[in-house]
């Protein structure tokens, strides 16, 4: 659960493995979210893009764009034009790197705001 992957966080973070903590930092927001833990979920999401701006690690950077726009949303429904804007940047990443499977992911997110 959440507490294992927050411990998971600490040990990759002490073992400098930063890709992977990009990953991790993913699925914490995401089980913060459905937790309903919103402002946790901002927390995670912000330490990963904080990540990946120290790393310049590209592979999780679609996926933590469309986590952000979930939690924009989780914390103002109405927010909808700057969550458009994450899975926009998304799928802009995906593209360049030819990373199909999170292209879709981004289409069907954009599909949904529309």
């Amino acid at each position: 659960g959440i507490a294992t992957l927050e411990q998971a966080i600490e040990m990759l973070t002490m073992f400098q493995c930063f890709a992977s903590v990009t990953e991790y930092y993913g699925f914490l927001t995401e089980g913060y979210l459905a937790a309903g833990r919103v402002a946790d979920a901002r927390r995670a999401i912000d330490a990963g893009f904080a990540t990946l701006a120290r790393t310049g690690e590209v592979v999780w950077g679609p996926m933590l764009h469309l986590l952000r726009a979930e939690v924009t949303l989780a914390e103002d429904s109405r927010s909808r034009a700057s969550a458009r804007l994450d899975v926009e940047d998304a799928w802009r990443i995906a593209s360049a790197h030819g990373a199909r499977r999170a292209m879709s992911a981004a289409e069907m997110a954009l599909a949904r705001l529309s």
